[in-house]
């Protein structure tokens, strides 16, 4: 069997190639034009193989990865890459994915990454750390932020009660219809998390500090009946 670097079959290929022209209706291909096309496709195919061995290599290394991904990040592409290192790499990786987004946790697409990937690894104690420090610095919680919160609560639903208390009352005290709304839902996550005397005497203090809100008192009011 030729081997590809073998003139012979070099000689076979450019055979080939003639075939195929001539079919195709290019009769009048000079011999030198011949060649040139020849090589030009030969030396297309081996720096093709060349890219894509570079990037192969590249992909292996976490670093550079973070270097690329940072520019636009995405969980998807994320995940793909993260499922194929080791554990060493894929602690690596992580660590440095997170505390990489935390530095860009201003710009929104970042903050949106950032908690998918917190929620991705059950990062819950780092969540909580970036939550207290920007989500309820915020007028608005994202998708994302309210899907880590959800992830949290339920898989460690007495590590995430006073995080939960906490953005109850940030809601509170955005006074919008809204947040009165999301308040509640909070509440009802919260009720799930606590027994019933515990739960009653969180819904006290929270009756006593806003109780001259008229609008969350109405939309709580079923827990005080």
């Amino acid at each position: 069997m030729l081997s590809d670097e073998d003139p012979r079959f070099l000689n076979l290929e450019k055979e080939h190639w003639k075939k195929t022209l001539l079919h195709a209706g290019i009769f009048a291909l000079s011999k030198k034009r011949f060649e040139k096309l020849f090589n030009d496709l030969t030396d297309t195919a081996v720096l093709s193989e060349k890219n894509k061995t570079t990037a192969l290599n590249q992909s292996e290394n976490p670093e550079t990865f973070l270097n690329h991904w940072l520019v636009r990040p995405h969980k998807g592409r994320y995940e793909s890459f993260y499922v194929t290192l080791s554990e060493e790499q894929k602690q690596l990786l992580k660590d440095k994915a997170i505390h990489a987004l935390s530095k860009q946790i201003h710009q929104t697409g970042a903050k949106r990454t950032l908690f998918l990937l917190l929620d991705f690894h059950h990062a819950f104690k780092e969540g909580e750390a970036l939550w207290y420090k920007f989500t309820m610095t915020q007028t608005t919680i994202t998708r994302e932020e309210k899907q880590f919160m959800h992830s949290f609560i339920i898989t460690a639903p007495e590590m995430a009660t006073p995080l939960l208390i906490h953005t109850i009352e940030w809601h509170v005290e955005m006074r919008s219809r809204e947040h009165y709304l999301m308040a509640a839902f909070y509440l009802d996550q919260l009720n799930g998390c606590l027994n019933h005397e515990e739960f009653q005497s969180v819904l006290s203090v929270l009756n006593h500090r806003f109780s001259k809100l008229k609008g969350f008192r109405e939309v709580i009011r079923h827990y005080t009946r």
